[in-house]
């Protein structure tokens, strides 16, 4: 889903002046970063695993971004085949049979508009 992004730039010092005055911007940007890193590990350690594995750590990723918690679980948009593909690097065949393979496993929800992860724990156990 596209939104709307402001990007903007500063000065190295005016940075560093940043952090020395606000260290909370400072704790705060270091947990974002170690956040980042632990996402772009597990994704390069996900590029040799099984479709399953990486449809499910794709569903995974959505909902850390995307995510809103109800009662039911956690609500993510059910993007186009297509899209889902694109982003885990699949087919789009393999990614329909993949979700197949979770709803029916009972890891997933799929409804018109929005997939449903009742327990992220349970799809995080389903990676490989």
């Amino acid at each position: 889903t596209l939104t709307t992004a402001t990007i903007s730039s500063i000065p190295a010092q005016d940075f560093i002046y940043l952090l020395k005055s606000e260290p909370l911007a400072g704790i705060r940007l270091s947990q974002l970063m170690a956040k980042r890193l632990r996402q772009v590990n597990r994704r390069l350690r996900l590029r040799e695993a099984d479709s399953l594995s990486r449809v499910a750590d794709t569903l995974l990723f959505l909902a850390e971004g995307q995510g809103e918690k109800n009662s039911e679980g956690t609500i993510i948009p059910n993007l186009p085949h297509r899209e889902l593909s694109s982003i885990s690097g699949l087919a789009r065949e393999t990614v329909t049979r993949s979700l197949t393979k979770l709803e029916k496993k009972g890891l997933i929800q799929r409804q018109q508009e929005s997939i449903c992860i009742p327990d992220l724990a349970a799809l995080e156990k389903a990676i490989a």
